[in-house]
This record gives structure tokens, C-alpha cells and sequence, in this order.
């Protein structure tokens, strides 16, 4: 019983940690976007009740309670645990890449959909639900896997679904196109990609862009694959263009393109918004510029991509070492 009451300290260790590391965080968006007291205090109270529910049912194994003794469920337990944890990591090293905005439900400012996203829209609720389930196998606790776990599937459920009602709201077709293609749970069993129409086409290339997905973006291209760059300069074929991206994304790792509306005209589409990115990472040559781009779709692949913009902006971040 006494070894019972050490191990409690955990629990209260993950409260503490996971508090205190949200504080800091949404304290500093406060700070870089000058957010309300009063939506600071929602979000923090809201945190809040998430960690206490956390550490409840992490804590509820350790109550006073009818055991399974076996030692292959205790082992499975902890290996399900830790493959719960490795996922959470995983997840835990994309989302440090990118900025959550208080204002928004706490939406990203950009979209995932490369790593584990690009398997399932929720790994890291799944990894939870493994973590879980792991942890009241290892202890034994089947009161917890019956009365417990349905409820905080029940619960991750809905709390994913209205996630995903503020990133469809945020980010559009983009969004409605990457939800598509990429289970919320369970990954999609892949078959020859057929598209509705031309458009849906484009907006795959671009997610394949935005992930820096080489294979994806070799393999939406035709065998004929043009491609104008905004000084006019024309490169052809798939292969070589392969090798274009490679080294581009060498460049700008985190070049992204933020849609802000699209022209359909059958098989030539437009699409209007920002370009933006770092020079080779860095946070100093930054930029977001006004773009735009030329689309032509044959065949379900992109024949014709056409980018229009001023890469003198570009430039001057890069030798200036500033952004624009």
C-alpha cells in the first residue's frame, strides 16, 4: 500500500508539468498577440479541467479495486503504453514547429498533414487512448477498461470533432481535401486516386507541397510535367522536376502556399494567396509574399504549374538576413 502512494506522486508530477509548461506557453501568445485577460483565464481554466481529468483516471488504477494478476496482460499493458507514449512524441516534435493562436479555438496557423497526419487526422488521441488502455492493463484494472475507457473514447470523440469543425472552418477546401484522403482514426485503404473534378487535383499538389511529400508531388505530375517559374524560366519533365523540389525544399523546408481563393475553369485552374517560407530554416530570412498560380490538369495530373511572384522579396530577405 505504501508503494501505492509513492507511485501517486506521478500523476501529480504530470498535473504540475502539464500546467505549468501551458501557462508558459499561452502566456507568451498573450504576449506576442496581445490577447484578452478574460480569454486567457477561459483557456487557462479549460486546461486546467483537462489535466485534473487526466490525472484522475491515470490515478483511478491505483484506488482500492478487483485485479487481474497476469503477467502477459501486465506486459502487453506496458508495451501499449509505450507505443501510446512514442506517438504522443512523435506528435509532440511536429506540433513544436508550428504556432497555435489563442484567438480561434486554438487553431494552427498552418496545416499538418505530413508524418503520422499523413496516416491518420488524430494520432495523437489515438496514442492517448493507447496510453490508457496500456496503463489499466499493466495494473490490471479491468473496472477502468470497462467503466472508464468508453467514456474517454466517448469523450476524444467529440472533442475531435469539433477540432475538426474550427480546422475546416479555418482552412477550407484544404482542409475538406486532406480529410479525404487521410482516415481520422484507421488509415485509409489506398487505391488508384480518381478525383471529382480538376480542382480537388490541385489542391492534393498543393498539400503535397505544403508536406514537402516528394513522392506525392512525382506523383500527381504527368510524364510531360512543365514547370514556369516566376522569372519565366521553363523546366520540363517529371524527373527532372524531382530533383527541383529536392533541392528547393533544401532551400525553404517550410515553404508553404496559403490558399486564399481558387478560379475553376475546367482544366485550367487558379489559385491566389501568399508564398512563404525561411531561407534554409532560419527564422531571420522569413518571408510571405503576395502569389499566385497557373494550373493545367490532364488526364487526372498536373500538366502546366505556373507560379507568378516577386522573388526580388525573396531575395533581399535572404541577402538582407531579415523578412518581408
Amino acid at each position: 500500500m505504501n508503494g501505492q502512494k509513492w507511485i501517486l506522486i506521478i500523476p501529480l508530477l504530470l498535473f504540475i508539468f502539464i500546467t505549468a509548461s501551458s501557462i508558459f506557453k499561452w502566456t507568451h501568445q498573450v504576449k506576442e498577440e496581445k490577447v484578452s485577460v478574460t480569454r486567457f483565464l477561459k483557456t487557462m481554466l479549460i486546461i486546467l479541467t483537462l489535466s485534473l481529468a487526466f490525472v484522475t483516471f491515470i490515478s483511478l488504477p491505483l484506488i482500492g479495486q478487483p485485479k487481474i494478476k497476469s503477467i502477459a496482460i501486465s506486459a502487453g499493458g506496458i508495451i501499449l503504453l509505450l507505443f501510446g507514449i512514442i506517438i504522443n512524441v512523435a506528435v509532440a516534435r511536429q506540433l513544436m514547429k508550428i504556432t497555435f493562436h489563442m484567438e480561434g479555438s486554438g487553431t494552427p496557423d498552418r496545416l499538418i498533414t505530413n508524418g503520422l497526419f499523413s496516416i491518420i487526422r488524430h494520432p495523437s488521441s489515438l496514442g492517448i487512448i493507447f496510453i490508457f488502455i496500456g496503463w489499466y492493463l499493466a495494473w490490471g484494472a479491468w473496472m477502468c477498461l470497462i467503466f472508464i475507457i468508453p467514456v474517454l473514447v466517448v469523450g476524444i470523440f467529440i472533442e475531435n470533432r469539433l477540432e475538426e469543425k474550427n480546422l475546416k472552418k479555418q482552412f477550407g477546401d484544404e482542409y475538406l481535401t486532406y480529410k479525404k484522403k487521410v482516415g481520422m482514426y484507421f488509415p485509409k485503404i489506398k487505391t488508384k486516386m480518381t478525383f471529382e473534378n480538376e480542382s480537388e487535383i490541385v489542391l492534393l499538389f498543393i498539400e503535397a507541397i505544403n508536406s514537402a511529400d516528394i513522392d506525392s508531388i512525382v506523383n500527381l505530375m504527368s510524364e510531360d510535367h512543365i514547370f514556369i517559374d516566376s522569372g519565366d524560366g521553363k523546366y520540363q519533365g517529371k524527373e527532372n522536376m524531382k530533383q527541383g523540389w529536392i533541392e528547393y525544399f533544401k532551400m525553404f523546408p517550410d515553404y508553404r502556399i496559403e490558399i486564399t481563393d481558387i478560379i475553376d475553369k475546367g482544366s485550367h485552374i487558379g489559385v491566389f494567396g501568399y508564398a512563404n517560407g525561411s531561407y534554409q530554416g532560419s527564422g531571420n530570412c522569413r518571408f510571405r509574399i503576395p502569389a499566385s498560380w497557373k494550373a493545367i490538369v490532364k488526364d487526372q495530373r498536373i500538366k502546366h504549374w505556373q507560379i507568378y511572384c516577386d522573388t526580388g522579396t525573396i531575395e533581399k530577405a535572404i541577402s538582407g538576413n531579415n523578412q518581408v
